[in-house]
């Protein structure tokens, strides 16, 4: 009886990412990436010339370019993120779709519609996935929150609220101020994509927002400081804190129902929930309180554990 070879399986074969735009966040990209085994950074791409071959050199990048087209066609990625600020991503979508390369774009996906529309189509007729940076769809206390929604531990939603909060900070008025501080509504443009996605996750139809403002003279980059909106939609209302002034710093979500309401914290990373049981009413609204402290223990808890261990990063 002959014995049977034993074939070894080929390694899968990786996928060959570039960046387009080396500000700030590309390094929080690429040290997000090194994390996916199947994926490596083969080239990088900025205007600047020089501050794309300074991130090359960091992050241990073979090829540095200040032209897209140039990058495209001598490095044909697989994929490429699209780190730019939201006026040129368009163009640069556009670019990739012609080289067949998928395509990151940071939010916001375009600054209005029509280019958000164009986009989309020559995507289609690319054939190619295009994938906004809606990240906090995917943080494990959203994923936590969006399984227990749909198993129904709350009952049907009736409303969902997100608290957005951010602090301008020295960058702002540096001598090489990011693209969000350079005009009224930029902060805007670049972080209210947040807490619009995340309400509208739940919402169906969701209707125009009713939107107020008010400004507090505090932070003179600002078009105004303080947005509230209420969205309406079929069955439920969703409902936006956007604030330069709340500290500490919000950034969460609340979903609320017939039978409890559960609350995600993007920066603590923990769920908490306040659900109806079969206790009386009384002993209910007396050990709510208690409840909700001893999830926020553990959840600060895991918090720090993960900090010290190096599990969770900045």
């Amino acid at each position: 009886m002959s014995k049977r070879r034993q074939v070894r399986a080929a390694p899968p074969a990786r996928f060959r990412v570039a960046f387009v735009g080396c500000g700030r966040i590309a390094h929080v990209h690429a040290e997000a990436l090194q994390a996916v085994h199947d994926a490596t950074l083969v080239a990088c791409c900025d205007l600047d010339k020089a501050g794309a071959e300074a991130f090359a050199t960091a992050h241990g990048i073979t090829s540095a370019f200040a032209d897209i087209e140039q990058m495209l066609s001598d490095s044909k990625p697989d994929v490429v993120h699209v780190l730019t600020p939201p006026r040129s991503h368009r163009a640069l979508v556009e670019a990739c779709a012609r080289h067949r390369a998928h395509v990151y774009v940071e939010k916001p996906l375009a600054s209005n519609e029509m280019d958000a529309r164009a986009i989309l189509a020559c995507a289609d007729a690319a054939g190619i996935r295009i994938c906004p940076g809606h990240n906090r769809l995917f943080d494990p206390p959203f994923l936590e929150l969006r399984r227990r929604v749909k198993a129904g531990d709350i009952g049907r939603v009736l409303s969902i609220r997100v608290e957005q909060g951010f602090a301008y900070d020295p960058e702002a008025r540096s001598a090489r101020t990011p693209w969000s501080y350079t005009y009224d509504w930029g902060i805007y443009e670049d972080l209210i994509p947040h807490p619009l996605y995340l309400v509208t996750h739940f919402l169906t139809h969701p209707g125009v927002p009713l939107v107020a403002a008010f400004d507090l003279a505090r932070v003179r980059e600002a078009a105004v400081e303080e947005i509230r909106l209420l969205i309406p939609s079929e069955g439920a209302i969703g409902e936006i804190m956007f604030s330069l002034n709340a500290q500490p710093q919000p950034a969460r979500i609340e979903v609320v129902g017939t039978r409890g309401r559960m609350t995600a914290d993007h920066l603590g990373l923990y769920t908490t929930s306040t659900l109806v049981g079969g206790m009386p009413r009384t002993i209910q609204r007396l050990s709510a309180g208690f409840h909700t402290s001893v999830q926020h223990a553990i959840g600060s808890a895991s918090l720090v554990a993960g900090a010290l261990t190096g599990r969770l990063h900045s």
